[in-house]
């Protein structure tokens, strides 16, 4: 008789929530492990060493072909941008970035000086954010290049914010404008298809330098964390953008047990985002909502707190937390439909980013 095959389930049917919902199966925190405060499920772990303060650390890895592409990606840049992708984490729990930590997988074509331009844009960074390289790894890579950043901070036990706080009723505010950074991407993307159509024909990124920039070199929005509490405001529930607005505001429902309205007529969009998204033949609505990348920040708070801020020209209200019976839903023009959470899937060869 001949053995029976056991069949497997692809990464790609389950797609990268499922897989983290596997993972806290597979790994549940020790019910004995008392300073942990906040384990898989937000945007960084915390934990509580001594009474009344929080270490908060999140990890992220960025691999090439997946993250990004270095045809069009400076090694300084991509540096910068990995120690920004866990300072956001960090930034949005309301904690402080303090230390960074950051391991690489290196292949034979990396010299010393390619190296160094990578650390460069590290070091650039961490003097931005006023952190600390502590440490890290360094191994030899056969797929190309690996990075893997860890950010930890610091933050009052009592002022740290999680996705779970939302509350029916709250303002839902964003910060910056949104879909620029997948724009930014797509027009990168277009560019290389036509160098390599033309190679004697250098691209001319200069009407799309914003959307570039917002890609290759975003920041994280520490101004923000610094604005909130200089007006005692502390949110109900934050995340940050880095999957998209949609599947940002999907999670934070989920783990508030609400649902909510976004109104597509208060999405923030550049003026540069919808030129080019028509240039596209793009909804700039659609970019808004489920582009990735722009690790702008997503909150809710009462409205009381909101109207302390509302004057400030970079933070943005969206719509508003309803009960989680009335789903999650888009008004536009009038007419309220469902809103999917819809974002880039590493494991279907796109991009994309999910926290676990």
């Amino acid at each position: 008789m001949a053995p029976s095959v056991r069949t497997k389930t692809a990464i790609q049917a389950i797609g990268e929530a499922g897989l983290i919902a596997r993972i806290q199966e597979w790994v549940p925190l020790n019910k004995d492990a008392l300073a942990v405060r906040k384990g898989i499920g937000d945007d960084s772990a915390v934990y509580a060493p001594s009474e009344g303060m929080c270490q908060v650390v999140s990890t992220d890895m960025l691999v090439e072909g997946t993250h990004f592409d270095l045809s069009y990606m400076p090694l300084k840049h991509l540096g910068y941008k990995a120690v920004v992708v866990s300072v956001s984490d960090i930034v949005s729990m309301m904690a402080r970035p303090r230390y960074f930590l950051c391991s690489l997988g290196l292949g034979g074509r990396f010299s010393v000086e390619d190296t160094s331009a990578l650390f460069e844009g590290i070091r650039a960074a961490c003097t931005h954010y006023d952190i600390h390289l502590i440490g890290g790894d360094t191994v030899s890579s056969q797929a190309g290049l690996l990075l893997n950043g860890t950010a930890l901070g610091e933050c009052e036990e009592d002022s740290l914010v999680y996705r779970s706080g939302a509350k029916e009723g709250d303002v839902i505010g964003v910060s910056g404008d949104l879909g620029s950074a997948y724009l930014g991407l797509e027009v990168l993307r277009a560019k290389k298809k036509s160098f390599a159509a033309a190679p004697t024909t250098q691209p001319d990124l200069t009407p799309y330098r914003y959307l570039v920039g917002r890609q290759i070199k975003p920041e994280a929005r520490t101004d923000i964390r610094t604005l909130l509490r200089s007006h005692q405001i502390k949110p109900q529930a934050m995340m940050d953008l880095s999957d998209g607005l949609s599947v940002s505001l999907h999670a934070l429902c989920k783990a508030s047990k609400v649902g909510a309205v976004i109104e597509a007529e208060r999405l923030p969009i550049h003026e540069v985002t919808a030129q080019t998204a028509a240039e596209l033949h793009i909804e700039p609505m659609v970019c808004a909502l489920h582009g990735g990348e722009d690790y702008e920040l997503l909150w809710t708070m009462p409205q009381s707190d909101w109207n302390k801020i509302a004057a400030h020209p970079d933070v943005h209200c969206i719509g508003h937390v309803q009960a989680e019976s009335k789903g999650i839903k888009l008004l536009h023009n009038n007419t309220e439909q469902l809103l999917e959470g819809r974002a880039w899937q590493h494991f279907s060869s796109k991009d994309g980013r999910t926290r676990f």
